[in-house]
This record gives C-alpha cells, sequence and structure tokens, in this order.
C-alpha cells in the first residue's frame, strides 16, 4: 500500500509549499485540504499513513484532530504545523513544528513515522 499523506492548512501557499516539499521528496500520494470540517467528512481517514495540520484555523484548532482520530479509534500519527508553538502545551505524543518550517526537521519526522 502507498503511504498517503493528508494535508491540512488554510493558507494555500503553505499547503502547496508542504505537497512540493513533500511529493518531491518521497515516493508518496497527498491531499490536501484547506479545513478540518473538510478532512474529516472526506470518508477516506482511514487510509492515511499521515497527516500535516495547521494548529490555528478560521475553521477551528487543528488540536481537534487528535480528538476526533481517538474518537474514531484511528491510530495515524499528526504533525502540527503553527506559528504560535509557545501557546499550545506540550503533550508527549504530539510533534508540533514553527512556521516557517524547518525541512530537514519535517523530514525527519516523516521519514520515522512512514518508515521510509
Amino acid at each position: 500500500m502507498e503511504n498517503l499523506i493528508g494535508i491540512i492548512d488554510d493558507e494555500l501557499e503553505v499547503r502547496d509549499l508542504l505537497n512540493t516539499l513533500i511529493t518531491e521528496t518521497f515516493d508518496v500520494n497527498t491531499q490536501l485540504f484547506d479545513n478540518l470540517d473538510e478532512f474529516l467528512e472526506n470518508g477516506k481517514i482511514h487510509q492515511y499513513s499521515l497527516i500535516l495540520s495547521d494548529v490555528h484555523m478560521p475553521s477551528g484548532s487543528g488540536l481537534r484532530l487528535s480528538r476526533e482520530l481517538e474518537q474514531l479509534k484511528m491510530n495515524i500519527p499528526v504533525i502540527y504545523i503553527s506559528g504560535f508553538v509557545d501557546l499550545i502545551p506540550p503533550k508527549e505524543d504530539i510533534i508540533i513544528l514553527r512556521k516557517p518550517i524547518n525541512n530537514d526537521e519535517l523530514f525527519k519526522h516523516i521519514k520515522s513515522y512512514l518508515k521510509l
């Protein structure tokens, strides 16, 4: 099965940048979403190997994603990306990367989660 990465960010430029960085570096497929509700309603959540999500979006906090996945009993890793890292309480099982993104750090986590 091929790896599928979901990218959720309300900023088109960030979505496109992440998509380009990831697909030019790894042999994976991506799907892009501009808000959390769109992602949760797509009916294919179980197909994702990894999810990258913004935290602060007009449609609500990306951190809600962890709760939603837990309720659905889906153990899909999530990497959060935010310009407000200092405002998010640290949690052991959550990885939060600061915008602007450090590519090497992002790639390290992707490789680790997808075992590439």
